[in-house]
């Protein structure tokens, strides 16, 4: 029997091939999305259509939930961003808008109030890709571009130089940093609504502005939709409801909108556009509305923003080797995708195994020796004390180590895995941004059939040539980027784990020596 699924949010299609559905409806799946995000099914009227894969929920799957102090990092339980939400939405403008952080307070747990932009339920197949991370291709116009038929009004660049691995991002002097600070709880509609306010302060003004969660997924709406043909758009960490004015999670949130924010300052691109200079900048109001209208009017989106290259000094292109290449970019980030997950799955295993098995044979054994030291103290011999003594102490060292691996564990391992998550979100944006070459390949390949059949002129090839040549400088400069900043994130990562994990077993080898110590007496 085919397995089944209920829908937890209405979803309704916005590209071909996919399947429009409402809050509670049956459906059969027909094929289930290896990490896409995506699954196929078939409604009660026999249509077929893909759906996001954490807008419903399986039936008949045993999924058990983890160990509270145990997130799941394979399946995505440190960086989920949400649904990406519509651009338009009624008043949009306002500063107030409902978001799934401003829920009514007092509310109790459960699924979302309102639709998924709003804000999602905690379900087991909650996936890291159906983020939407990029738009889909049919959404991009490509062709308007290829074809030279974008008309960009703005006129800022976005200029590429030669590096030693060829095309990069030309990069600024001035270092953009962004400090997340001082999150408040604040209300409206006289408290019947509540969320969490941020203060965010760039090194470029020293200003402060508060921003809410909302702005965050706003901000990230902006940057698909304007970057994410040909940039990797990192995700926001979860949107999550239950538990969102606890200070614990609202540290651990901070905590991952800082490392958010941080990836968004690195990049060349992304942290000198003038969508987030607004982001960072608006402090009023009205200066947020003038903004996000501007943003929101910006015809350098989709394939458009191709139009934006420009590099002086651009090398000669060739279609086959482009090819070739892109098919080897794929080859890569297959592998790493992998290689990451597998990393993820056997950390998270790690992780389990350090803050609550580890810890309790180490509380146990503790336990054991106390209860030894205890049960001797009551011969009454003369020489009884020392020995219970140093068994008692051994007994605390071992409850203190236990303790202590268990706290370690908690902020060193989930420090490393959250990198390597941030990265299995990256890798995820891949091969959108390769099918978009592969699409203006593609392109070349056309005219060069049309040409063939007398209905193109080989001059217009030529500027499809010349736009794909583009494309793919942008692609190539994008990827550099990728590679330096995971050469330098993992080196960090792992560098600080083994620190901090050789920095841990020094103080338990001290801890072990007093016990031994202890041990030092005539008998």
């Amino acid at each position: 029997m085919a397995r089944q699924a209920q829908v937890l949010f209405d979803f309704t299609a916005e590209a071909e091939g996919e399947l429009t559905v409402n809050e509670g409806d049956i459906l059969t799946i027909v094929a289930q999305g290896s990490g896409t995000g995506w699954i196929e099914v078939e409604n009660a009227e026999n249509k077929r259509g893909i759906v996001p894969e954490n807008y419903v929920q399986v039936f008949n799957e045993e999924s058990l939930p983890p160990p509270d102090d145990a997130p799941t990092w394979t399946e995505q339980a440190t960086y989920d961003p949400g649904t990406w939400p519509n651009q338009q939405q009624a008043d949009s403008d306002s500063w107030e808008d409902s978001d799934g952080e401003g829920a009514k307070a007092g509310s109790q747990r459960g699924a979302p109030q309102g639709s998924p932009r709003q804000g999602r339920a905690n379900a087991a197949s909650t996936l890291l890709g159906l983020n939407r991370l990029a738009l889909p291709l049919g959404k991009l116009n490509l062709d308007n571009y290829l074809l030279g038929k974008c008309t960009v009004t703005r006129t800022d660049k976005i200029p590429l130089v030669m590096g030693e691995s060829g095309p990069v991002w030309e990069t600024s002097s001035d270092n953009l940093v962004c400090v997340i600070s001082s999150p408040k709880k604040s209300t409206k509609l006289h408290g019947m609504k509540s969320f969490i306010e941020y203060q965010i302060t760039p090194n470029d003004t020293l200003k402060p502005v508060s921003r809410r969660y909302k702005h965050f997924d706003w901000l990230l709406e902006r940057l698909i939709s304007k970057f994410s043909a040909m940039i990797l758009i990192p995700s926001l960490p979860d949107k999550q409801v239950a538990g969102r004015f606890e200070d614990d999670f609202v540290a651990l949130r901070m905590e991952r909108l800082q490392a958010w924010m941080s990836r968004i300052c690195l990049h060349p691109i992304l942290s000198s556009s003038s969508v987030f200079k607004h982001f960072l900048h608006a402090a009023t109001e009205k200066e947020w509305k003038e903004g996000k209208r501007r943003a929101e009017k910006d015809d350098a989106v989709g394939g458009a923003i191709f139009s934006k290259l420009e590099m002086f000094n651009a090398v000669e292109f060739h279609s086959d080797e482009m090819e070739k290449r892109v098919d080897h970019f794929g080859k890569f980030f297959r592998s790493a995708d992998d290689s990451v997950k597998q990393l993820l799955a056997v950390g998270n295993v790690h992780y389990r195994r350090c803050t609550t098995e580890l810890p309790k044979d180490y509380r146990g054994l503790g336990k054991a020796l106390k209860d030894v030291s205890q049960s001797f103290s009551m011969s009454n011999h003369h020489a009884e004390g020392s020995l219970t003594n140093a068994l008692s102490f051994a007994g605390k060292t071992y409850t203190d180590i236990g303790d202590l691996v268990a706290s370690q564990s908690k902020m060193d391992l989930r420090l490393f895995l959250d990198s390597s998550c941030e990265y299995k979100s990256l890798l995820s944006g891949f091969p959108e941004i390769l099918s978009i070459q592969k699409a203006g390949l593609d392109k070349i390949k056309e005219c060069d059939r049309l040409i063939q059949m007398n209905k193109m002129a080989p001059g217009e090839k030529d500027g499809v040539v010349q736009r794909v040549n583009v494309m793919s400088l942008g692609l190539q400069a994008e990827v550099n980027n990728f590679h330096e900043s995971r050469i330098r994130d993992y080196k960090e990562s792992v560098r600080q784990l083994l620190y901090n994990q050789i920095q841990l077993h020094q103080k338990i080898a001290e801890m072990m020596r007093e016990a031994y110590m202890r041990f030092e007496f005539e008998s």
